[in-house]
Parts: C-alpha cells; structure tokens; sequence
C-alpha cells in the first residue's frame, strides 16, 4: 500500500474493457483512500488514474425537458418526485442518496462523505445560490418529506440501494423516459453549474469529485459547444469590423 503508484494501477486498468477498469479503479480507491487516513501514505493514487477508451452515452444524460417531463407525470409530495430530486439536487449516488437527511446539513449546508469514493461533498440545501440555482432548489425542498430522512419507501423507511435504482428507473419508464438514470442526472447537474460558468474545481466541491478528468467526463460537451460559439462569435465580430474599415476607408 506504501509503494503502489498510480503507473501500477494504470497498468493493470489497461488489460481490462473501459466498464471492468471503472470498476477496478473504484475498488482500488477505497482502501487507498484509508491508508491515506491512517497516515500510511500522502496520497491516493488512484484519484489520478483515467480510464482510456470510455464514450458516454448520450441516451442517459437528462435534458432540461426530461426533467419537466419527469415533474410532469409525478407531482410533488408523491415517492417518485421526492426520490428524483433528491438525487438531481443533490448529485449523489444511489448508494448515497439512501442516507441523507437533514442530519446532514449544518448552517443550510449538506456535507457528506461518498461511500464509492471516499471524496467528500459540499452543497447547499437552504444556503444561498446563485440565480440559476434558485428554482431546482426551491423545487427540491418542496418536495422533502417531513421525516429526517429524505427517500423513504410507502412504510416510511429508508429505500435499500437496489430498491432505489429500480423504483427510479421504473418512475422514468413512466414518465416516458427511455435509460434516464441516476448518471444522467449526475451529468445533467454537473453541466448546468458548466453552462454557467463553474470551474471545475468549484464543481467538484458540490459533485464530490476530487479528480479534474472525472469532472472534465460531465463537462466536455459543454466546454465543445463555448468554444465552437466562441469561434462563430469571434469570426462574426472580425467581419464586422472589416466592413467597419472598408466603409472607413471608402473615398467620398
């Protein structure tokens, strides 16, 4: 544990198809992450590890209109509105999202530690946010439970790991969407705070994520689409002002 080095990990992720090496990379983390605790260590290195070969899929992120749609078909207070806000507010995982509560949060902020990672996030419940953040929240605390835990089943219990990725997943198929699920509105929350301007590590703070390349997975379409209207937009304000020059130029 002392000696491992983010070389040797690589190595070993590179034998395996992008889903197997997530999934090693992932059980690697863990017990890094505690010996780093224990003082073995000052780092972690499988933080810093990129899994090569990986394309996200399209079809699981959630669009502006998923999410109305969703909100459409189930309307606050019922189950299936409390479970899909929760995880889109909060950008947590299944395993999670099952544990938090308002025993979570101090002074209007969550903070938690993640079970897959170790990494720890930071976002606010009723703390201030920026403009664009103001409905989603609003929505989101309209929608809680008055228990301390916030997704619970119809006994009023908190939802197994398992039981929530199926009652989500069975919600979308009803509310007409196809493979939406918890990584696509991780990816949906995590390019909003792009969009409008977030770097990434102040991203990572809300999100949990302590590796800028796993960031960077969230936000890639989202830095593509700036700069792509960057180019039209630089390439439209040099034509204007050549045709400012040409008629400056003009002889009367």
């Amino acid at each position: 544990m002392t000696d491992l080095r983010a070389e040797h990990i690589r190595k070993v992720l590179r034998k395996l198809p992008p889903g197997a090496a997530r999934s090693e990379r992932t059980i690697w983390r863990a017990p890094l992450a505690f010996a780093v605790e224990e003082g073995w260590r000052p780092d972690n290195p499988a933080r810093a590890v990129a899994v090569l070969g990986h394309e996200s899929n399209p079809l699981e992120s959630w669009s502006q209109d998923d999410i109305e749609a969703f909100r459409k078909k189930w309307p606050i207070r019922t189950l299936e509105r409390q479970a899909m806000e929760v995880v889109h507010w909060t950008d947590a995982r299944y395993v999670d999202a099952v544990t938090l509560g308002w025993q979570l949060v101090k002074s209007g902020i969550l903070e938690f530690k993640q079970e897959q990672t170790g990494g720890t996030a930071v976002l606010p419940i009723t703390a201030p946010v920026d403009d664009f953040l103001r409905n989603d929240q609003q929505v989101f605390l309209s929608c809680l439970p008055e228990s301390l835990t916030w997704i619970l089943t119809d006994n009023g219990k908190p939802r197994s790991v398992k039981g929530l990725s199926n009652f989500n997943s069975e919600a979308a198929k009803d509310a007409g969407l196809v493979r939406k699920t918890a990584p696509g509105l991780r990816k949906a929350r995590a390019t909003k705070l792009a969009e409008n301007g977030w770097t990434p590590h102040r991203i990572g703070v809300w999100t949990g994520h302590e590796s800028l390349v796993e960031i960077a997975h969230y936000t890639r379409s989202v830095e593509k689409r700036n700069l792509a209207t960057r180019t039209v937009r630089d390439r439209n304000s040099g034509n204007s002002n050549r045709v400012v020059s040409i008629i400056q130029e003009k002889p009367k």
